[in-house]
């Protein structure tokens, strides 16, 4: 998968289109589409990839989270049902960014 630092993001997809007009080129400051009237799959593929890593890293946090309530829950049945539930719940949300990833990346690649 092609992936690209951040600061690269704005240089790279958000490049400014030109208009010609009677021989002279005019920047429009819009961002640049292809003949097609879109930014391209590889563009969409490019935020997407961005949206669900982010998703993944909170994902990942609140289970590091969840994991030190249980730990910390000293015998408490309560707290320790919070805990898994919480564990359970982000774990599930992991897994559905994942897979939302994989299925948009298939779509964008053989489409």
């Amino acid at each position: 998968m092609n992936s690209i630092p951040l600061f690269l993001f704005h240089l790279k997809y958000l490049a400014d289109a030109s208009v010609n007009i009677g021989g002279n080129s005019y920047n429009t400051h819009l961002p640049a589409v292809n003949a097609s009237g879109t930014s391209g799959s590889n563009d969409v593929q490019i935020v997407l990839q961005i949206v669900f890593a982010a998703i993944g890293a909170i994902a990942l946090i609140i289970i590091l989270v969840a994991a030190m309530q249980f730990i910390t829950s000293s015998g408490d049945p309560q707290e320790a049902a919070k805990a898994r539930s919480t564990l359970i719940y982000a774990a599930v949300g992991l897994i559905i960014a994942m897979s939302a990833e994989v299925l948009v990346t298939y779509v964008l690649n053989n489409v």
